[in-house]
């Protein structure tokens, strides 16, 4: 995330000089011939931003939202850096990240299987709309099973899926046929 003085309108989005809070990832996907840059995708939290200037125009959600923590890791590094972590560390990750995937993504049954897959002390930070849960129950809860009951017949295509060290970013699009409420 970055945190900035916002000063001028921001797509159409009235500024409020005041310091605002935007939530951004960006992912790279590399041409491995060229190894160069063969497509970004940047998303930028949006109606977390509306929202901060004072426009909602998602539902308040049951859980907190707006807020989010670096790693618990305290391990110093703000993004992976190669030299900087053990590429078995990257494998075992790798494995892990799949099979919460498989899961909750792929095979999402609508059984809260979070033995083996969470850790008790997990914490999902969720957009605006759907917040942050600070238990596997509460990821299922809110996050999971209303997405699941609204999209059927669901598919993921992942576009990147990398490991450094313990920490993984995987960038994919969720398909699906929307039967229900999603987001309000």
């Amino acid at each position: 995330y970055g945190l900035a003085y916002w000063q001028a309108d921001f797509v159409h989005i009235p500024h409020t000089n005041k310091p605002a809070t935007i939530r951004i990832f960006d992912f790279y996907k590399i041409d491995p011939e060229t190894r160069k840059i063969a497509y970004n995708w940047m998303l930028l939290d949006i109606p977390f931003l509306m929202l901060q200037a004072g426009y909602r125009v998602l539902p308040k959600p049951v859980l907190r939202e707006g807020w989010v923590q670096p790693p618990r890791a305290m391990d110093g590094i703000p993004a992976p850096v190669s030299s900087l972590v053990d590429k078995k560390d990257a494998a075992l990750a790798r494995k892990a990240v799949y099979k919460v995937m498989l899961n909750d993504w792929m095979n999402y049954t609508g059984e809260e299987k979070c033995k083996g897959l969470w850790s008790r002390d997990m914490v999902w930070y969720g957009p605006v709309g759907i917040g942050m849960a600070t238990t596997c129950k509460e990821y299922h809860e809110h996050f999971l099973r209303p997405l699941h009951s609204a999209f059927k017949q669901s598919t993921l295509e992942i576009d990147v899926f990398t490991c450094e060290g313990p920490y993984c970013g995987v960038h994919g699009r969720f398909y699906g046929q929307h039967v229900g409420e999603w987001l309000g």
